[in-house]
């Protein structure tokens, strides 16, 4: 599969953030602070890689300000297919 690079940013920032353990969560807020980028940005690429079944996303709750996100199995292999030889 084949990651735009804002994608792939964001997926290697979750996996390195969860210690590419599927279990762990991570802050929205995090990677839109690790990554530099504006935050409707990340918002839009946590989507996209949510639809592809990369990520979860957490429901945002009413008094929150984050949700929470996990990569998944099929996250971390595309992290290791879109690292090339």
């Amino acid at each position: 599969m084949v990651l735009s690079e804002g994608q792939q940013k964001i997926l290697d920032i979750l996996a390195e953030k969860s210690n590419h353990n599927p279990g762990m969560s991570v802050f929205d807020t995090a990677i839109i602070r690790e990554s530099g980028l504006p935050g409707e940005e990340v918002n839009t690429y946590l989507g996209q890689l949510h639809s592809l079944s990369l990520i979860v996303l957490g429901k945002k709750a009413a008094d929150a300000d984050y949700r929470l996100v996990n990569i998944t199995g099929d996250g971390m292999n595309a992290i290791s297919q879109n690292q090339g030889p």
